[in-house]
């Protein structure tokens, strides 16, 4: 009895422990895996999102074209990993592996180069769920990563033509336009040429952040003067600062000066206060000496050759008359050749005036642009309409009229249209005013101005600018077709 006992317990015992260890070993194991989050989990527990800041990605990611660095969020219930599929231009910057035993949420970095192709590009970015061993599993997330292509333009195609005596574009004057999905930078070919920042640049860039809407910025150029009576070039390049794109070159012609010349031609209304004006005169070859009219005084009044421009001083003293006045410097390089300035002089008196005209950078073969200023210095005087009459100078008979805008408070502009190419033409412009609300209005001209119009089609070295003549006659004089200086 003892004996069948004893095997009969130690049986027990053995099973016993044998279930205990099992069991424990069991535990521990399941509470190992639990406390690391390792446990396994059916498909329908598995959660994973993908985010770029507060959006959720929907099966696509689209970047600009030039080179980035994205950061994408994953939220996620489970460990994961990440891949880009078969991709050189978009790789993973850091350890891709989401390790952490409590919180699987994280994030990773595409680093993406800029796209020097002419075609969008597509790559495949993986994100597998995977196991306690970092095995992947068959719970995938995908996503499409595309890249854009470069998407800019310059305007004007053609190149830019700017007279010798230099220049600085204006608002009314055509402008560099860049027109871009992305950022650009500008730069000129040579020290005589500038460029004037548009709105929005930073010095000669600007900075685009993907996500915007394509835009165009403008920027103008400013020329020193040619001392050369040789047309020299230059090239506006526009380039990517990620070399994204193929730089855009804009060709700029500045034609040669003459062999001597005065800057400015043409000069706003002296009012009848008087007034101090500085000629630049260039004679590099021919010594020179100016005639004016008796009550201007000039300094000098003549000058040897020199290789660089000299200032002069014209001093206009006060007009006391009612009538405005005309006033003439005449300058006479060596025995024959001359150039005219001309201005007028108001009167002190309620009537407008209206100075000689002038003929903007932008006239083609069939068309021009007219401006000059006018001056009221009485408060009852309102001035209502501009405009010009013009008129081929070799058949007067044949005058036309065409109505202009008031700008800038005391500027007419005239666009003009229907000029027949390669003729000479002349134009004056007119203000129409009242004296007050109950009287008729009253027209009053200014000075004449002389241009001609360019060829249909002209040869592709022809670089000459139209012929500007502001002296009156039959007989064109030696003008020139520098804008105003405006004060």
């Amino acid at each position: 009895m003892n004996k069948y006992f004893s095997i009969y317990h130690l049986w027990r015992f053995l099973f016993s422990y044998t279930i205990f260890v099992t069991f424990t070993t069991l535990c521990i194991a399941c509470s190992d895996n639990i406390e690391k989050g390792l446990q396994a989990k059916d498909e329908s527990e598995i959660e994973i999102s993908i985010w770029g800041g507060d959006k959720r990605l929907e099966g696509l990611l689209q970047v600009g074209p030039a080179k980035i660095d994205t950061v994408l969020n994953i939220k996620c219930n489970a460990r994961w990993t990440v891949e880009v599929i078969n991709c050189e231009w978009c790789q993973l910057s850091d350890d891709n592996i989401q390790n952490d035993e409590h919180v699987n949420d994280g994030s990773f970095t595409l680093n993406i180069d800029p796209n020097p192709t002419n075609s969008i590009r597509e790559c495949t970015v993986m994100i597998y769920v995977v196991d306690k061993n970092g095995t992947h599993t068959d719970q995938i997330v995908e996503f499409q990563l595309e890249q854009d292509i470069s998407n800019i333009s310059v305007a004007p195609i053609g190149g830019i033509n700017l007279p010798y005596s230099g220049t600085i574009q204006s608002e009314n004057d055509e402008l560099v336009t860049v027109t871009a999905n992305q950022s650009w930078v500008v730069n000129c070919t040579q020290a005589w040429l500038n460029i004037i920042p548009g709105i929005g640049m930073e010095n000669n860039t600007f900075t685009m952040s993907y996500g915007e809407d394509i835009k165009s910025i403008s920027f103008s150029l400013r020329a020193e003067a040619n001392p050369s009576q040789s047309a020299r070039t230059a090239e506006v390049i526009i380039s990517s600062p990620d070399n994204v794109f193929t730089s855009r070159r804009l060709s700029v012609i500045q034609s040669g000066a003459p062999q001597f010349f005065v800057t400015p031609a043409n000069v706003p209304i002296i009012p009848y206060t008087g007034k101090t004006l500085e000629l630049q005169v260039y004679s590099p070859k021919e010594d020179w000496t100016a005639e004016v009219t008796d009550w201007i005084k000039i300094d000098p009044a003549k000058a040897k050759a020199a290789s660089k421009p000299i200032t002069v001083k014209v001093t206009i003293p006060i007009n006391n008359a009612e009538s405005s006045r005309n006033g003439t410097i005449d300058f006479i390089f060596g025995e024959k050749s001359n150039i005219a300035v001309s201005f007028t002089q108001a009167g002190n008196s309620l009537t407008p005036v209206v100075s000689t005209a002038w003929i903007a950078d932008g006239w083609t073969s069939t068309q021009a642009q007219l401006h000059a200023y006018y001056q009221c210095l009485g408060l009852v005087s309102s001035v209502e309409a501009c405009g010009a009459e013009w008129y081929p100078v070799d058949n007067k008979s044949n005058k036309e009229e065409t109505i202009g805008e008031l700008i800038d408070g005391n500027e007419i502009k005239v666009s003009i249209e229907g000029l027949i190419s390669d003729t000479q033409y002349e134009a004056i412009p007119y203000i129409e005013y009242r004296d007050s609300e109950v009287s008729e209005l009253k027209r009053v001209y200014g000075g004449p101005t002389r241009f001609t119009t360019t060829r249909d089609k002209p040869s592709a070295d022809d670089n000459t600018p139209p012929v500007i003549d502001n002296q009156p006659g039959d007989e064109p004089g030696s003008g020139d077709n520098n804008p105003p200086i405006i004060e």
